[in-house]
């Protein structure tokens, strides 16, 4: 195969970031009582009722968040961070909690999805994730994607956090590739850590560049989720490290397994 026919392929790195978006409930008038009222919301892809190309879509019921109450004061404070995990019930997070039980003082909530387990969580700090290594079913392909958002606990009874995406999501594209193309990878890290406080996430430095199983979003189209490749403090990869690979079955019948790096 001649290196042209790749580049005439669109392998294309998409990195969600959400600033603010939100879809809030009706009022009405619960929002009065002396429950908290929580909403997250997210313009991009979530594991419910995603739209494959557009990304848009919705939590639905038995999704669990994480949510942290930090109290405000920097590190001296995190002993007295109160975590709990918030299950969707037909549209209504629960437990419901009330002021007192999220803590006293000014703090600030941190959400992130998917909820971490309990026997996980560093010091009320750490956020641990990997992405699946095989993501060719949809479900491993939104299992690894990773959501997080914070806002202010405000006066009112009414929280709405927007959520925003922190893995990198590598789309490629073999639409103007002649031939039939399958077991799509995608080279990366699997593993992290995200720090709760700011949503940076962290790659793991010791651990060894994995072939990613890619999930195909439409005919010729794959997808698959990786940790960042960067943080504001360090550049962990170097741009060759991220590659393709896949198998390409011809119109003649010949069949090879073709690797690229995506930069040179």
């Amino acid at each position: 195969m001649k290196n042209s026919v790749f580049y005439r392929c669109l392998i294309a790195l998409v990195v969600f970031v959400i600033a603010s978006c939100t879809h809030d409930l009706p009022y009405d008038a619960r929002v009065t009582d002396e429950y908290l009222h929580f909403s997250f919301s997210t313009a991009s892809q979530t594991r419910a009722e995603i739209d494959k190309e557009s990304g848009v879509g919705n939590f639905e019921t038995g999704d669990e968040i994480g949510l942290y109450a930090f109290l405000d004061g920097g590190p001296d404070s995190w002993e007295q961070t109160n975590y709990f995990t918030l299950t969707n019930r037909n549209g209504e997070w629960q437990p419901r909690l009330t002021r007192s039980a999220v803590g006293t003082g000014q703090r600030t909530l941190h959400a992130c999805y998917p909820a971490t387990k309990e026997s996980l969580r560093e010091d009320g700090v750490w956020h641990p994730f990997e992405v699946e290594s095989d993501q060719s079913s949809e479900e491993n392909w939104r299992k690894s994607d990773l959501l997080w958002g914070q806002e202010a606990l405000p006066e009112s009874n009414r929280i709405s956090i927007g959520m925003a995406h922190k893995m990198f999501r590598v789309d490629v594209d073999f639409g103007d590739l002649e031939g039939a193309v399958s077991d799509v990878k995608v080279r990366g890290k699997r593993k992290g850590r995200m720090q709760l406080t700011d949503g940076e996430f962290f790659p793991n430095d010791e651990d060894e560049f994995e072939w990613i199983r890619a999930y195909e979003l439409k005919e010729k189209v794959y997808s698959a989720m990786i940790v960042p490749l960067t943080t504001p403090y360090a550049n962990y990869y170097q741009p060759e490290d991220l590659q393709v690979q896949f198998t390409l079955q011809k119109e003649d019948g010949e069949t090879k397994v073709c690797t690229y790096k995506v930069a040179k």
